[in-house]
């Protein structure tokens, strides 16, 4: 069973935009979304271009053939176009692909081949939001990722990602996940040490 949120906020045009790829994967595929669109859906004003997206693979190919023929119906274009090399890269070589769509975002689209994201895929935070529902990074997960990419931006990421959920955060499970990645919490994040 998944742990739900619900966010009182509207949505924006970026919140439906994602919707309409997510909902696409529903039966076909476990997905997750990672990084900083985490942050936005949660509430934080920043700038993106791009969405991450982590899959667990298609349960066919007949599935994948599907989905972008869908969403090459709403006029999003993939790199590569071709379905043979998309499958190829996708689902045997496990590289990324980029989903662009006909406003000003688009999508890094790739199969979890990580441990943190294998993770992520089975543990996912349900974000409910005015009828929809986004499935996202575990806090516990996502946190010590951010930190461990470091840039500024991630790590604001980090911190307000905290904040937000840090009522749900399972803080144990988060520092065990950050000793594993070599981060310290408490540089960013203050004294965790209650549970």
């Amino acid at each position: 069973m998944y742990m739900y949120i619900e966010i009182e906020s509207g949505t924006t045009e970026l919140d439906e935009l994602v919707w309409n790829l997510v909902s696409r994967l529903e039966g076909r595929t476990d997905y997750v979304l990672v990084s900083g669109y985490i942050s936005i859906l949660l509430g934080m004003e920043r700038p993106t271009q791009d969405v991450d997206i982590l899959i667990s693979g298609f349960r066919s190919r007949e599935e994948l053939a599907n989905f972008f023929k869908e969403i090459r119906g709403m006029g999003w274009e993939t790199i590569p176009s071709n379905l043979d090399e998309v499958y190829f890269l996708l689902e045997e070589r496990n590289e990324k692909i980029d989903i662009f769509t006909d406003k000003q975002w688009y999508f890094d689209f790739k199969k979890a081949k990580t441990k943190w994201g294998i993770l992520s895929l089975k543990n996912p935070l349900v974000v409910k939001k005015r009828g929809y529902k986004f499935k996202i990074a575990p806090p516990e997960v996502q946190i010590p990722y951010k930190l461990w990419l470091g840039s500024d931006k991630d790590i604001k990421d980090a911190v307000y990602l905290y904040e937000r959920l840090k009522d749900i955060i399972d803080k144990k499970a988060m520092k065990d996940i950050a000793n594993e990645m070599g981060v310290d919490l408490q540089f960013v994040l203050g004294d965790l040490s209650e549970n």
